[in-house]
Formats: structure tokens, C-alpha cells, sequence
């Protein structure tokens, strides 16, 4: 069974890329899934982040990015999704090297296409016409995922900010919603506004039993009274709320981890995470259990780690 999460949030710079980045190589290294990531950020950075330079703009010259992949859609080229697959992203060496399957693949996004991702909303609503667009381009992506069952646990959307159709058909092809945000009053509004407009009301996500919604707190400082209220709070409950009791740091050592070393170079995960390399196993623990908790694979087991 393969799941389908949508890492979403409408507003923007609460570190999305970052949390998809982490997710796919925790799942990945330490619960052996093979993961397939799609990058809607106009902005490319989560590309950046697992693609050197020159793989990308060398994807985006032979048109193998995400809102090309769109665009053949409405062209009627059902069927070519694994064309526009980038296999083996991932710089970490274990990932890069192993025999069992565990994997990052990668539908990327050119940061140079901004105009691309307004042409391609443009084209969808006039596409559509009197339809939803989001609603339709999720019914013609959906037999193309479903052909990739057999081959990936986990297929991950990192969503754009904002609503446009491309995430919100993401959202609706998703039975998992992660949401990251930061631990500050305009933020946590944000996002309960994200929670209950956009995902409750317009998605129909509340009270739907196959369809989860977690919050993930993201730049966490240990050392901000506020910010340890905040996550105290959540860690005790929020009525309707559930939270993934691991935040993502604010440390420099996931800032290093996030800048690419160049075209072909590898390194060790504990290289490339140094001190955060515990939290990010704790995290992928934690959205592992979230994302299904009564069937964890069986066929490939955890990495250990070299000291």
C-alpha cells in the first residue's frame, strides 16, 4: 500500500522544503521506504536542496519538471509520469548505495520557472473551464500514482504557498496532510486558518476517517521562552489538534545539511546532518508512525549508523 502525503501550508517561509527534505531521507534511511517527492514550489528550493546545479537545469532543459508534468496532463499524455522522475536525489552516501531498495526519487522544479507555475494556473482554469481545476487535475493524475503503487511506499507532495490548483490537487490525492509551521502567534493563526478554511471546509478533510492531518513544528530555539510555551501547549493537547511531538530545529547543523556539496559528491548521513542526525531520526520515527501505524515495512531493514 502505498501512502500519499501532501506536506502543506498556505503560508509561506515556515520551512516546508526543509520538513520534505528531512521526511524523505528519514523514511528512507532509517524505516527503508522507497519515496517519490514532487516539488510544486515555484521556487524550486527543495530541488536545490537534493539536486545539484547542473542536474536541474539540465531537467529543465529536456522539460522533466513538475509543471511540465502538469502541462502534459492537459495535453492528454496520461501514462508518462516516470519520464519526468529524477531517480536517487539523495546525497547521502547509505541511500546512494543500497541493495534493498530504500530510495529518494524526485519529480523536480527549476527555481528560474517562476513564470512556468502562472502560465500552468492560467492554462488549468481555462482547461477546466466552468470545473474546479484542481479537483480534475487530481482525477487525471490519479491513475498515474496508482500505476506507481507497486513501486514506492511513499509518494510526497511539498506543496507551494498559497492555494493554487496544483496544491490543492496534491491535497486532494493525499490521505496524509503534514503541516509545518513556526512557533509564533502570526504562524499558529495562519495555520488554523490553513486547517479549517482551506482543509475542513473547502476539502471536506474533517471527519473523514482515511484522511489525517498532523502539525509539525519547525525552527525551533530551545533557548525562546516563547517558542517553548508554545510547544509545551501543543505537546499537552490541542483539542482537535494532532502534533508531531518532535520539532525540527533551528540549528545550524540543518542549515548545512540543506546546501547541496555539487554534481555527483556523496556523504555519509552523519556527515551531512552532523548533531541534528538524531532528530532527524527521531522525526522520521514520528511521521512513520503517523503515516501508518499498524504496518511498518517488514522487507527492509533500519540503517546503523557508523560512529
Amino acid at each position: 500500500m502505498t501512502i500519499i502525503v501532501a506536506i502543506a501550508n498556505h503560508k509561506g517561509g515556515v520551512g516546508k522544503s526543509t520538513s520534505s527534505m528531512m521526511i524523505a531521507e528519514g523514511l528512507a534511511l532509517f524505516h527503508g521506504r522507497r519515496v517519490l517527492v514532487f516539488d510544486l514550489d515555484q521556487q524550486g528550493m527543495l530541488s536545490r536542496m537534493m539536486m545539484s546545479q547542473s542536474a536541474l537545469d539540465a531537467a529543465a532543459r529536456e522539460r522533466r519538471t513538475a509543471m511540465e508534468l502538469v502541462r502534459g496532463y492537459l495535453s492528454g499524455r496520461q501514462g508518462a509520469l516516470p519520464y519526468y522522475i529524477a531517480p536517487h536525489v539523495s546525497d547521502i552516501a547509505e541511500l546512494r548505495n543500497a541493495r534493498d531498495g530504500r530510495r529518494v526519487d524526485l519529480v523536480p522544479s527549476h527555481p528560474q520557472s517562476l513564470n512556468e507555475y502562472r502560465l500552468t494556473d492560467e492554462a488549468l482554469l481555462t482547461h477546466f473551464g466552468a470545473q474546479r481545476p484542481d479537483q480534475e487535475l487530481a482525477r487525471v493524475m490519479q491513475p498515474d500514482l496508482q500505476r506507481l503503487a507497486g513501486y514506492y511506499d511513499v509518494i510526497m507532495f511539498d506543496c507551494a504557498a498559497g492555494v493554487s490548483p496544483t496544491s490543492l490537487a496534491a491535497l486532494r490525492l493525499s490521505t496524509v496532510v503534514i503541516s509545518p509551521t513556526m512557533l509564533e502567534r502570526n504562524s499558529i493563526n495562519a495555520l488554523v486558518d490553513f486547517l479549517r478554511i482551506i482543509l475542513e471546509s473547502d476539502l471536506g478533510f474533517k471527519g473523514v476517517a482515511a484522511q489525517q492531518v498532523f502539525v509539525l513544528m519547525t525552527m525551533f530555539m530551545r533557548s525562546n521562552p516563547a517558542q517553548q510555551l508554545l510547544l509545551d501547549k501543543i505537546q499537552r493537547g490541542i483539542p482537535g489538534l494532532n502534533a508531531i511531538p518532535t520539532p525540527i530545529s533551528h540549528s545550524t547543523a540543518i542549515q548545512r545539511a540543506v546546501l547541496h556539496p555539487g554534481e555527483g559528491a556523496t556523504r555519509l548521513a552523519q556527515e551531512k546532518y552532523g548533531s541534528a542526525i538524531g532528530e532527524l531520526q527521531q522525526l522520521a520515527s514520528a511521521i512513520n508512525g503517523a503515516i501508518e501505524p499498524s504496518r511498518p515495512p517488514q522487507s527492509r531493514s533500519a540503517v546503523r549508523l557508523r560512529s
